[in-house]
C-alpha cells in the first residue's frame, strides 16, 4: 500500500512542479516583452533567468511524460 501513496503523492508533486513552471514561463514571457519592447533595453542576467525557466520547464514536462514504472536514466 505504500508504494501506491508515493506514486499518488509523486504525480501531484509532478503536476504541481509542472503548474509552477508555466506560471514562472508566463512571468518570464511578459517580463521579456517589457524588456524588449517596452525599455528596449537587452540584460544578460535576465536572458540567463528566462533560459533557466525554459530549461525547469522543459524538466519538469518531461518528468510527468514518463510512464510510472520506468527507472530514470542518469
Amino acid at each position: 500500500m505504500e508504494s501506491s501513496e508515493g506514486c499518488l503523492r509523486g504525480r501531484w508533486a509532478s503536476t504541481l512542479l509542472v503548474l509552477s513552471s508555466l506560471v514562472s514561463l508566463a512571468g518570464s514571457v511578459y517580463l521579456a516583452w517589457i524588456l524588449f519592447f517596452v525599455l528596449y533595453d537587452f540584460c544578460i542576467v535576465c536572458i540567463t533567468t528566462y533560459a533557466v525557466n525554459v530549461g525547469l520547464m522543459w524538466l519538469s514536462f518531461r518528468e510527468i511524460r514518463e510512464p510510472e514504472g520506468k527507472t530514470k536514466r542518469h
